[in-house]
C-alpha cells in the first residue's frame, strides 16, 4: 500500500497494463503477449527510476525480463522460415486476379450464348483472340513469385469449364485455349523455380548466419530493447531483399535453359525407333497371319435377315475393308521417312556446332578456318531449305499465313490425353494391348515436344529481328516462312486418328477431372 501512495498515477498505469495482459486469450499470438510484457517492463522502468529502494520491483522485473528473453529466443528460432512467409504473402497477392479472369470467362461465354440465340449482330463482341491476348499478358506480365499461382489459375478455370454444360456455346474452344496456355507455360515452370532458388540461396545463407550469431543474454531492459530493434531491422532488410527478388519480371525466364535447350536426341538404332515398333504392333493387330477373321454365330431368337442378325457378317466385311485401307495408307511409311529425315537434320546440325577453330594455329590460318566453317554452315542451310521445299513446304505460304492467320488457332486445339483415350477401350486382346503399350511409349513426350517447338519458334522469330548481317534477308525470310508453314500444319491433336467429337471428348475430360 506504501507503493500506491508514493506514485499513485504510475501504479495505476501499471495496473491497467497488467489487467490488459490478463484479458488476452490463450489463442492470442505470442507476439501480442510479448508486446504487452515489453510495455509493462517499459512502464516499470519509470517506476524504478522514480521510486525508492524500499518499494523496488527489481525481483519481479527480473522474472518478466527472463520470460521476455525466453520468448524472444523462441522467435529467433523461427526466423529462418521468414522467407517462406514472405513467399506465401507474395503469391497470395495474385489471387486478386481470380475475379478478373472469372469476369473475362463469364463475359465471353455470355456473349457467345447471346450470339447463338439472337444471331450475329454488329455490336462489338469479345473475341477469342482478345481473350487469348489477355491471358498471355496475364502470364507474361507475372512476377517470378506469382508465376506458379497464375499457372494454377489457368488450370482451375479449364477444369471449371469442363464441368459446365458441353452444349454451351464457346465452352469447347475456351477450355481448349486455357489448357494449351497452361501446358505451354508449364514448360517454363522448372526454370522459374530454379531462378527463385538461385535468388533465395544467398539471402537465406546471410539470414541463417545472422541467426547463429544473434543472442539475447542481456538482463537489462534497455539492452534487450536495443538488441530487439537491431535484429528486427536486419530481419526486415533480408525479407525486403527477398520480396524485391520475387517481384522481378518472369518474362526473361520464359526461355529454354539447361539440358532442355540442347539439341534433341537421335535414336541410336534407326531401325528400332518407337514409330517402327508402333507400326509393327499395328500389323500384328490386323486380321490375317494367325489372326484370321472369325464369323460369329448369330444369337438365338434373332432373325438372320434382320440387321442385328447380319452384324457378324458386316463386322467381317468391315474388318476386311479396314485391312485394305491400312495396307493402302502411306502414313506409316511417310511418318518413318519424316522421323529419319529429322534425325539426319539434327545429326548434321550437331556436327556443325562441334566445328571449332584451332587456336594454336597462325592468325591467317585461323581466319581461313573461320571462313571455311561459315561457308559449310551456309551451304548446309541452303541444302536444308531445298529439302524442306522438296517435301512440300513453301516459305511464301508461311509468310502469308504469318500475316493473315489467327494467332490463337493452335492454342484452341483440343487436348489429347492418349492414356485417357485408350483406357476407354475395354476387353482388349493381347495384340491390342501390345499396340496400346507401344502407342503410349511413342506418344510419351509428344505434347511436350510440340509446346517446346512452339516456344523455340517464338524465340527464333525474336532473334531474327536482330539477326547478323551475314545471314541475309533472303535466308531470314525463309527461316520465318518455313517455320510458319510447319506451324500451320495440323497439330497432333487435330490429326490424331480415332478422334472423338467435341461433346464426347469433353465428357471424357470431365470424367478425368472428377476422378482427380
Amino acid at each position: 500500500m506504501a507503493a500506491v501512495k508514493i506514485l499513485p498515477w504510475l501504479w495505476s498505469l501499471l495496473s491497467v497494463v497488467i489487467e490488459r495482459i490478463q484479458t488476452f486469450t490463450l489463442a492470442s499470438p505470442l507476439a501480442k503477449f510479448l508486446n504487452g510484457l515489453e510495455i509493462l517492463l517499459s512502464k516499470a522502468q519509470d517506476w524504478e527510476n522514480n521510486a525508492s529502494r524500499s518499494v523496488s520491483l527489481r525481483k519481479e522485473l527480473e522474472a518478466v525480463t527472463q520470460l521476455i528473453i525466453q520468448w524472444r529466443k523462441l522467435e529467433l528460432s523461427f526466423w529462418s522460415s521468414s522467407l517462406d512467409n514472405a513467399l506465401k504473402r507474395h503469391t497470395e497477392r495474385s489471387t486478386k486476379h481470380w475475379f478478373s479472369i472469372y469476369q473475362l470467362v463469364e463475359r465471353y461465354l455470355e456473349e457467345q450464348k447471346q450470339d447463338a440465340e439472337k444471331g450475329e449482330e454488329e455490336v462489338e463482341r469479345l473475341s477469342l483472340s482478345s481473350v487469348c491476348s489477355t491471358l498471355q499478358a496475364f502470364m507474361e506480365g507475372s512476377t517470378l513469385g506469382q508465376f506458379h499461382t497464375r499457372l494454377d489459375t489457368l488450370l482451375s478455370f479449364h477444369c471449371h469449364l469442363l464441368l459446365l454444360d458441353p452444349q454451351q456455346p464457346g465452352q469447347e474452344p475456351l477450355s481448349s485455349l486455357l489448357w494449351n496456355l497452361h501446358k505451354y507455360y508449364s514448360q517454363f515452370s522448372d526454370g522459374i523455380q530454379t531462378k527463385i532458388t538461385s535468388l533465395r540461396q544467398p539471402i537465406e545463407k546471410e539470414l541463417k548466419d545472422f541467426v547463429k550469431i544473434s543472442k539475447w543474454n542481456d538482463v537489462s531492459f534497455w539492452s534487450i530493447k536495443q538488441s530487439v530493434d537491431k535484429t528486427h531491422r536486419t530481419l526486415f532488410k533480408f525479407v525486403k531483399k527477398f520480396e524485391a527478388a520475387l517481384s522481378g519480371p518472369s518474362a526473361p525466364s520464359l526461355v529454354e535453359e539447361g539440358s532442355s535447350a540442347s539439341l534433341d536426341s537421335v535414336d541410336a538404332n534407326p531401325e528400332e525407333t518407337p514409330l517402327h515398333r508402333v507400326h509393327k504392333a499395328l500389323k500384328n493387330t490386323l486380321p490375317g497371319k494367325g489372326r484370321d477373321l472369325q464369323l460369329e454365330v448369330p444369337e438365338e431368337g434373332v432373325e438372320a435377315s434382320s440387321l442385328q442378325g447380319r452384324l457378324p457378317a458386316l463386322t467381317r466385311k468391315m474388318k476386311k475393308l479396314c485391312v485394305q485401307l491400312q495396307k493402302k495408307n502411306p502414313a506409316p511409311e511417310l511418318a518413318e521417312d519424316l522421323d529419319c529425315f529429322t534425325g539426319e537434320v539434327i545429326s548434321n546440325l550437331r556436327d556443325l556446332q562441334n566445328l571449332t577453330v584451332d587456336m594454336t594455329a597462325e592468325k591467317e590460318k585461323q581466319k581461313s578456318e573461320v571462313k571455311h566453317i561459315l561457308q559449310q554452315k551456309q551451304r548446309a542451310l541452303s541444302e536444308l531449305f531445298k529439302m524442306l521445299a522438296g517435301i512440300g513446304l513453301s516459305y511464301r505460304k508461311g509468310l502469308l499465313w504469318n500475316r493473315t492467320a489467327d494467332p490463337e488457332r493452335n492454342l484452341c486445339m483440343q487436348p489429347l490425353e492418349m492414356t485417357t483415350a485408350l483406357s476407354a477401350v475395354r476387353n482388349q486382346e493381347q495384340a491390342e494391348s501390345m499396340l496400346f503399350t507401344e502407342l503410349l511409349a511413342a506418344w510419351d513426350g509428344c505434347q511436350k515436344y510440340f509446346y517446346r517447338s512452339w516456344a523455340r519458334r517464338s524465340a527464333m522469330l525474336t532473334a531474327l529481328q536482330n539477326a547478323a548481317k551475314e545471314l541475309g534477308v533472303a535466308n531470314i525470310d525463309r527461316c520465318r516462312g518455313f517455320s510458319s508453314h510447319l506451324f500451320k500444319l495440323p497439330p497432333p491433336a487435330e490429326a490424331a486418328p480415332g478422334r472423338a467429337d467435341g461433346a464426347q471428348w469433353l465428357h471424357i475430360r470431365a470424367n478425368a477431372v472428377l476422378q482427380c
